[in-house]
């Protein structure tokens, strides 16, 4: 069985383990107990063209761990482009007997070349991507594999809150308000939000006496308290009420986000609450202000 089989059926600490040719407990030590400050040790060194760059290097534990997980995705990488039959003649950066040299190869004798330098390059992989990687499904809708991807996080790490919102969302827009209200409540516990916890509680017993849409007439009453001092994206109440199936407010409040160029307006295509609005001619209306619609 090759190697990105084994990984597309990883979904516990010890299936990643086994194919990283670690111990479990030496996995798990390095990634949740071994303290940060040891993880890597920083020092400068002189630029070229002047000033100083900061080197952070790994620990030999953690540099050992880099590098077996670069060699199992790069084996995994080489069987789909060989599945596709695809060449990447591009990229040269952490790839397999690429460097800088076989880069500047493709460039002798040129007579000119653009060179330039991504600011920061690595400080830009970050939480968001991750946490756009992880939305794609759900905004696709392709729930079940979202869900196969959130299970295995949270077999990665059962603590990880932001897993408990993907999780609300899935189940919200499929239906399960039961386990939608347990995973807010859940994200609530881990943040230590008390507040939070007291929503989450109400909306709770406001489900359990009429159902869902006394929990979104619930969110609804609890934002519109909370406009006196806090901001709540107009978007959002319209959501909300595109929920309840009340088309006029819910175009009442996505009008006040469009003059506000709201934010939460950019998933107006795929939010699961707008489908019943959309052959609503205010809901193409709203599209072509937006620049969105003919």
């Amino acid at each position: 069985m090759s190697q990105l089989t084994l990984l597309r059926a990883s979904f516990t600490l010890h299936h990643v383990a086994t194919l990283l040719q670690f111990q479990p407990k030496y996995l798990a030590y390095i990634l949740y107990k071994m303290p940060d400050a040891t993880k890597y040790h920083s020092f400068k060194i002189a630029k070229r063209g002047g000033g100083l760059r900061q080197i952070d290097a790994p620990c030999p534990e953690l540099m050992l761990l880099q590098s077996k997980l670069s060699d199992l995705l790069q084996n995994c990488i080489e069987e789909i482009n060989t599945n596709r039959r695809f060449r990447d003649h591009l990229a040269h950066g952490f790839k397999r007997d690429h460097s800088i040299v076989t880069n500047a190869v493709k460039h002798k004798r040129k007579r000119h070349v653009f060179n330039i330098d991504l600011d920061d390059f690595f400080g830009t992989i970050n939480f968001g991507r991750v946490r756009g990687f992880l939305q794609g499904y759900i905004n696709a809708r392709q729930y079940d594999r979202a869900l196969d991807q959130l299970n295995k996080t949270l077999q990665m790490d059962p603590k990880f809150f932001m897993t408990y919102e993907y999780l609300a969302q899935l189940y919200r827009a499929t239906g399960k308000y039961d386990l939608w209200l347990q995973s807010w409540g859940k994200k609530a516990e881990l943040n230590r939000n008390v507040y939070r916890l007291s929503s989450v509680e109400q909306l709770s017993q406001a489900y359990a006496a009429g159902g869902y849409p006394a929990a979104v007439r619930r969110i609804i009453e609890v934002e519109k308290q909370e406009l006196p001092w806090r901001y709540i994206d107009p978007a959002e109440l319209g959501y909300e009420y595109a929920a309840l199936g009340n088309k006029d407010e819910a175009f009442r409040w996505l009008e006040k986000a469009c003059q506000e160029r709201s934010r939460s307006l950019q998933p107006i295509l795929i939010e699961p609450s707008m489908d019943a609005l959309r052959s609503d001619p205010r809901y193409a209306s709203l599209l072509r202000r937006m620049g969105l619609g003919t």
